[in-house]
């Protein structure tokens, strides 16, 4: 089979070998490569709607999607108070099988995700 496009998200590494193999057939590349994004709160933000839009970032199909939050950069004045919401409502999870009663999260594509 022929192909025409190679797209791709993950690492620079992987992302830079598939473009170098793919030029000398001239495919069509898109590569979505070493996405680091932050979620950010600021001192005034309000720290429910932080804490609930951190969840739906960080967590979006169980955290395996391109586009979930990596990392979080919040203001020193409300680290705490914004730290303790959110472990609370992740220790709210029920991590199991998606099909099991009760489940919130799953599920996972390997034991240490």
């Amino acid at each position: 089979p022929i192909v025409k496009k190679v797209s791709f998200t993950g690492s620079v590494a992987v992302g830079k070998l598939l473009a170098r193999q793919s030029a000398s057939t001239v495919k069509k590349v898109s590569l979505e490569l070493g996405g680091n994004a932050p979620f950010i709160v600021f001192d005034d933000a309000d720290l429910d709607v932080a804490v609930s839009s951190a969840i739906a970032s960080k967590f979006r199909h169980a955290g395996q999607t391109c586009v979930c939050a990596d990392r979080f950069l919040v203001h020193n004045s409300v680290h705490d108070e914004f730290t303790s919401k959110f472990v609370a409502a992740v220790e709210q999870f029920k991590v199991d099988q998606g099909m099991n009663e009760g489940t919130t999260m799953g599920p996972l594509i390997t034991q240490k995700a």
